[in-house]
């Protein structure tokens, strides 16, 4: 029997991991500003634009210490062995994406730009549900 805490603790994953994509695609594929209520004036933007440069960059963080440093070592070395994994930053990228995606103007390019950081960024809740439901079902 499952755990009533595990049971909690996959569904906030869920509802968190499937909040940021929903909010991105409100905001700027379907014009629901979600940040009306706040009166930041020009800020907003640039605010929006510094939450995306950091979102992109946390996502070229967990890409490269998880595909393309071990790949890297493998290069060099000849195998894996006495390679040390490095933990990128699990789960900052989607909520940069999600400050982002809140704050910028609306527009169907800025989203599906977010929307792919998100997705590729590999210490995000995608990667997270893929490594811990989908590949333990192939093993």
């Amino acid at each position: 029997m499952t755990d009533p805490e595990d049971i909690f603790a996959g569904i906030m994953f869920g509802v968190t991991g499937l909040a940021i994509p929903s909010a991105v695609a409100a905001h700027h594929f379907f014009g629901i500003d979600v940040m009306a209520f706040a009166n930041l004036g020009l800020s907003r933007h640039v605010f929006g634009w510094s939450f995306a440069v950091m979102a992109a960059a946390v996502a070229g963080l967990n890409i490269y210490l998880s595909l393309i440093a071990p790949w890297r070592y493998k290069r060099e070395t000849g195998s894996t062995q006495g390679y040390r994994s490095m933990s990128g930053l699990p789960a900052i990228g989607g909520f940069f994406v999600l400050f982002a995606a809140a704050l910028i103007p609306a527009s169907p390019i800025v989203g599906a730009s977010l929307l792919l950081i998100y997705i590729a960024d590999t210490g995000g809740l995608p990667w997270f549900f893929v490594s811990t439901v989908l590949l333990p079902l192939r093993d």
